[in-house]
C-alpha cells in the first residue's frame, strides 16, 4: 500500500512528537559541512554507542503522487533537509500501530527483525540511514 504524500508541515508536526526522540542530531553540524548533502540522514539515538553500526542507504524519495505523476508538493517536501527523518518517524509510528508502510521499509524490517512495536523502535534507535 502506498502512502499519500505528506507535506512539509506534516513532517514537522511528526518530528515534534511521537518517536523523533529516537533520532540523534549531534552529528548535524558535521553533516552541514558535507558539500552537496541535500538531506540529513536518520541517525538513531543509540547509534553512536552501538557495537554494530549498520548504515542503510536507499533511494526512496520521489517527487510523485500515488499515481506516479510528478508532484510539486512532494518535491517541496523532499527538498527539506529533515525529510528523511520525517519519513522514518512516520514509518515508526505506522508500524507501532500495526499499519503497513512504504514497501522499502517493510522489506527492510523483514530482513532485520521480527516485527513488533518494541522491535521497530529499538531497530531505528540503533541504525543510521540515508536516502539520496
Amino acid at each position: 500500500m502506498q502512502k499519500k504524500i505528506r507535506t512539509i508541515v506534516f513532517v514537522y508536526k511528526m518530528m515534534e512528537q511521537d518517536f523523533f526522540n529516537l533520532c540523534d542530531r549531534q552529528f548535524d553540524a558535521a553533516f552541514d559541512q558535507i558539500e552537496g548533502l541535500a538531506r540529513y540522514p536518520w541517525v538513531g539515538s543509540k547509534f553512536a554507542n552501538s557495537k554494530c553500526c549498520p548504515l542503510i542507504i536507499g533511494d526512496s524519495h520521489y517527487a510523485v503522487d500515488d499515481n506516479g505523476n510528478f508532484s510539486s508538493e512532494a518535491l517541496k517536501e523532499i527538498k527539506d533537509k529533515d525529510s528523511t527523518r520525517g519519513v522514518v518517524n512516520c514509518v515508526i509510528k505506522d508500524k507501532c500501530k500495526g499499519e503497513t508502510t512504504w514497501k522499502m521499509y517493510e522489506e527492510l524490517l523483514k530482513i532485520f527483525l521480527e516485527i513488533s512495536p518494541e522491535n521497530v523502535k529499538d531497530f531505528w534507535s540503533k541504525i543510521t540511514g540515508f536516502c539520496k
